[in-house]
């Protein structure tokens, strides 16, 4: 029976009953591997090359027959239910911290179904010194949505590297539209003001236009496609009971989401998500943005989330990833990823993933109706561990995952627990 298989069965035959037999040893054997897609057509002309390269942006690598391989290593760091991505372009002596927070490290959430403890000082001290490593406003950080998941580690680690790094500029992009105004927001907001109150460049966005024309002040447009941001729409007052209306907004703000594409020469990129949902991507279609959308590695959306049309079908086909990276904790309130959701990467008429090193995936069935609080805590509390060699990977099972571009190659490396394990090595950069 294949991982897929297993996954589907499970699925299709949840009941409170059937929840004891599925433990954490179910193994599965390997199926064949998925063939690879072809290659578009179409060429600019000169002049258009010329027009964009004058504004900073470069045309998509599909549009020219060579395109320099920057080196790029994008570190998805395992700090359990959040996200964090650290991309260093080593050719341009540039680095970007796109999100990082967690909201596993609550005092509450760590005796959850016996989980290690993230050890975030660890983490945090290891990013400031990465980031101290580069030159003068060569360091940026982008927030692609206010969820605390996604920005409560960005203060620390900022408080960390500027004790080393005295008088060095930091780069600021915030996608703050949709702001729902709770506390711990509200402070990092302010934070963020005193960041630019002390000459630090700060941009909150609302749009892609915006977040295009900070991405090309910054000179980092020539690696960094930027596909949406700002597609929620604005805070909802009138929604029904506050229950309803705290959803919708969730729902804005994760659809707030920045989500970019990261490129490394003609055929190599990494797609960076946060919380997109299904507005995000109608967003990114209106915007004619699609062909950008097309990725060598896919961060999945929303940790792995179904919720508001986040990975669904259509998404991932357009996004035709070789690989896929989950940031997710064993965290049983949320139930990410979602079983449902590696079916979905894992069916070949909608993806075309690589198989590498095998390994351990876990994944929650999700909330089913039984009748009770009791049940459907037992239900979604109920982690469920594969075996597989397709190359998607979770930083929960996986730790530290990195990434890395060179000469139209990638390779994906493990690091649990201070051992590195090659997952996929030097595989080629499929041409879409």
């Amino acid at each position: 029976m294949s991982f897929f298989t297993l996954i589907t069965y499970s699925f299709l035959c949840v009941t409170l009953s059937l929840v004891p037999s599925m433990g954490a040893d179910n193994s599965v054997n390997k199926r064949p591997p998925s063939p690879s897609s072809s290659s578009p057509k179409g060429s600019p002309s000169k002049k258009h090359k010329v027009e964009k390269q004058e504004r900073g942006v470069p045309p998509h690598p599909d549009q020219e027959s060579k395109v320099a391989a920057d080196k790029i290593k994008i570190t998805y760091y395992n700090v359990g239910q959040g996200n964090c991505v650290l991309m260093e372009n080593q050719t341009k002596k540039q680095a970007v911290l796109v999100d990082c927070g967690s909201t596993e490290t609550r005092e509450e959430n760590r005796k959850d179904l016996g989980k290690p403890i993230i050890i975030k000082e660890n983490i945090q001290d290891n990013i400031a010194e990465e980031l101290g490593k580069y030159p003068d406003s060569s360091v940026s950080i982008i927030v692609t949505h206010l969820d605390i998941d996604h920005y409560n580690w960005i203060q620390p680690i900022m408080e960390k590297y500027n004790k080393k790094n005295e008088g060095k500029k930091v780069n600021f992009i915030i996608s703050s539209k949709t702001r729902i105004g709770k506390k711990k927001e509200k402070n990092f907001l302010e934070w963020i003001d005193a960041m630019e109150a002390q000459k630090n460049t700060v941009a909150h966005i609302e749009n892609r236009k915006e977040l295009e024309d900070n991405l090309i002040k910054l000179n980092l447009r020539s690696w960094i496609d930027p596909l949406t941001a700002g597609a929620g729409g604005e805070k909802k007052e009138d929604e029904g009971s506050a229950k309803a209306q705290e959803t919708a907004n969730e729902n804005s703000k994760n659809a707030d989401s920045v989500v970019i594409n990261v490129r490394s020469g003609k055929h190599c990129s990494a797609l960076l998500t946060g919380d997109a949902t299904d507005a995000s991507a109608h967003q990114i279609e209106k915007e004619g943005q699609n062909p950008h959308l097309k990725t060598t590695v896919l961060l999945a959306s929303h940790h792995g989330a179904h919720t508001f049309g986040s990975n669904s079908n259509e998404w991932i086909k357009k996004a035709s990833p070789q690989a896929v990276i989950i940031s997710a904790g064993l965290f049983a309130h949320h139930g990410h990823p979602r079983c449902t959701v590696l079916q979905r990467y894992l069916d070949p008429a909608v993806a075309k993933i690589q198989r590498g090193t095998e390994h351990n995936l876990t994944c929650f069935m999700g909330y089913v109706d039984l009748g009770t609080l009791e049940s459907l805590q037992e239900v979604i509390t109920s982690p469920h561990k594969f075996w597989g060699s397709e190359a998607i990977y979770n930083t929960y099972d996986q730790g530290d995952i990195t990434l890395q571009f060179e000469d139209d190659h990638f390779t994906i490396v493990a690091d649990k627990k201070g051992e590195s394990v090659p997952m996929l090595e030097k595989k080629p950069c499929i041409v879409h």
